[in-house]
């Protein structure tokens, strides 16, 4: 990333008050995070698969 901001991000940042998008990983940090968490995501079953509110519910009644 640039060390200057181009004329159109500072633009955004006085628009907005923050600079978008900030590159944080490369392709291949990327990449491996993703496969990680469709692994998780793979490997857990239900616990993804239920709506986020039965979820909660659950969560409450365990008293977590």
């Amino acid at each position: 990333m640039p060390k200057v901001l181009s004329e159109e991000q500072v633009a955004g940042y006085h628009e907005n008050g923050f600079v978008t998008p900030v590159p944080l990983f490369n392709a291949d940090e990327v990449a491996a995070c993703r496969a990680e968490v469709e692994n998780t995501e793979a490997t857990m079953g239900e616990v993804f698969s239920r709506p986020w509110s039965d979820q909660i519910l659950s969560a409450f009644s365990l008293g977590v």
